[in-house]
C-alpha cells in the first residue's frame, strides 16, 4: 500500500486559486487580470511571454480563461 502524498491540491484549492485571478468574479480569467498579478507578486513585466502562454491556455480563444481551461492545465503541468 502507497502512502499519500504529503500535500495533494484539492479541488477546492483549485478553486480558491482560481478565484484569486478571477478579481471581478465573473467566473473567467482576462490576460489583463493575469499580468496585474504576475507583475504584482513576482515583478513579472514581460507582456509577450505572457500573452503567448495566456494563448496556450484560452482553447476556445475568447480572450478568457475559463475554469474548465484551468483544469486542463493543470492537468496537463
Amino acid at each position: 500500500m502507497s502512502t499519500p502524498p504529503a500535500h495533494r491540491t484539492t479541488l477546492t484549492e483549485l478553486e480558491r486559486y482560481f478565484r484569486l485571478y478571477d478579481k471581478d468574479g465573473d467566473g473567467a480569467i482576462t490576460i489583463d487580470q493575469v499580468l496585474k498579478i504576475l507583475e504584482e507578486t513576482i515583478k513579472v513585466t514581460d507582456r509577450e511571454l505572457i500573452e503567448e502562454k495566456f494563448q496556450l491556455i484560452d482553447t476556445n480563444h475568447d480572450g478568457r480563461i475559463s475554469f474548465d481551461e484551468f483544469m486542463s492545465m493543470i492537468k496537463e503541468s
